[in-house]
């Protein structure tokens, strides 16, 4: 009888156990990825406003996808887009992110107002992890980055 008592509380806790387990690496998976899609998303973010704070000229063609940069020093213009297809911000056809995330648009990712740019979108993970930390007042999925960058040296 005492066997089977002590097999009884031995099974209860190694199942306990298992449940605060997978539940702890669950936990970690998550952290993992909201930092991914933080970190990418930063990156993104931070070299759009860099080099829209540095050039001459900034320009949103209609439809909001795309924002059109020409630079300070010589050189080709850029072209910041928000590739709908592959889910990523891209630098004239160079991905910002990763395949490791996907990015969605907030309907408008970029909009320009004289020498002010907005720039709006959401990173979310493409390995299927649920990297929303809070419902938040939007409703969509993923973290939201949005942020506005004005040319300091464009010309009137």
């Amino acid at each position: 009888m005492e066997v089977l008592l002590g097999l009884a509380l031995f099974s209860m806790a190694m199942s306990t156990a298992t449940v605060v387990m997978y539940s702890s690496l669950r936990s970690s998976r998550k952290a993992a990825a909201i930092a991914m899609a933080k970190a990418e998303g930063a990156y993104a973010l931070s070299a759009m406003e860099s080099m829209i704070k540095f050039a001459t000229d900034v320009n949103c063609p209609a439809g909001g996808q795309r924002v059109d940069v020409t630079r300070l020093n010589p050189g080709p213009k850029i072209a910041y887009t928000f590739d709908s297809g592959n889910h990523r911000i891209a630098s004239n056809g160079a991905a910002l992110t990763s395949n490791k995330v996907s990015v969605s648009s907030c309907g408008t990712t970029f909009s320009c107002a004289g020498k002010t740019v907005e720039i709006c979108f959401e990173i979310d993970n493409a390995g299927g992890i649920d990297v929303t930390e809070s419902a938040g007042e939007f409703g969509g999925g993923g973290i939201r980055f949005h942020s506005w960058a004005t040319s300091r040296n464009q010309y009137q």
